[in-house]
């Protein structure tokens, strides 16, 4: 659906978001094929998210994303 973007539907967020200091975490949340998931996070790489931030938001546990410093 036009507008509502998934949390899997990769373009350029996540490289915006790293650049602007958000921090933010990957899951397998969401995914109907978990295998797709490193498979996603290059495809961001791709997409502009540097490869030290990909891996920083792998590694993230997503609790720890959410929480506000």
């Amino acid at each position: 659906m036009r507008g509502q973007a998934g949390f899997w539907d990769i373009d350029e967020r996540y490289a915006r978001l790293s650049k602007a200091g958000v921090k933010f975490a990957f899951s397998t949340n969401g995914l109907a094929d978990k295998s797709d998931f490193l498979k996603r996070i290059r495809q961001a790489v791709v997409r502009g998210l540097s490869a030290e931030a990909a891996l920083a938001a792998a590694r993230r546990d997503e609790e720890e994303s959410r929480k506000r410093h």
